[in-house]
């Protein structure tokens, strides 16, 4: 498990005016180890503690990719062309 550093923000009026001690921090937040800072600034203490983060096991899913066709066959092919055909106009006039 890792840990990282949280800050959680109390009132003194709710903590009756007494320092916040472990058990009361991990009222707010279950997963706090320590207090490492008491901050005080008029009517709020702002606790700075460890907080243990449960590791997530992320799981790579593995995919096949069939190609449909072959680069060397894309590569070389010519793009089809379209031809147009005319038409002789027939005379119409008759020799006698």
């Amino acid at each position: 498990m890792s840990t990282k550093t949280e800050t959680i923000t109390l009132s003194l009026k709710e903590l009756q005016y007494r320092l916040p001690s472990l058990s009361i921090v991990q009222e707010t937040n279950k997963n706090v180890n320590k207090i490492l800072q008491i901050n005080i600034n008029g009517d709020i203490v702002s606790v700075e503690a460890e907080v243990t983060v449960p590791v997530v096991k992320t799981v790579k899913k593995t995919t096949t990719e069939v190609k449909t066709t072959s680069t060397k066959a894309t590569a070389t092919a010519k793009p089809k062309t379209t031809r147009t055909r005319t038409t002789a106009k027939k005379s119409t006039t008759r020799k006698k």
